[in-house]
């Protein structure tokens, strides 16, 4: 029987994007980070939370701007909502 998990956080969908737009790879990404594959799917997916030294290693890794921080790690701040709202309102049902 399958664990269910429980989202955390939303689905960087931005960010999956970017990495493919670079030609990266959740391996290389999750080695720079130094954490298993696995577990960098489980984050990108909003399962576990991203550190904030990991997000700053991300934005170097794929050169992300400073101003492109919050699209690409923290959607939710754009639209206005909290986490919370963000989360129901792009939860499928």
């Amino acid at each position: 029987m399958s664990k269910v998990r429980k989202l955390k956080y939303i689905e960087l969908s931005a960010l999956k994007g970017l990495i493919r737009e670079k030609k990266s790879s959740y391996v290389k990404l999750s080695e720079v980070l130094g954490i298993a594959t696995n577990t960098f799917c489980h984050k990108i997916n909003g399962y576990q939370l991203f550190d904030c030294l990991e997000v700053d290693i991300l934005a170097d890794q794929l050169d992300i701007e400073a101003d492109k921080i919050n699209y690409y790690f923290f959607p939710h701040m754009l639209s206005g909502a909290t986490i919370q709202e963000y989360v129901a309102k792009t939860s499928v049902v």
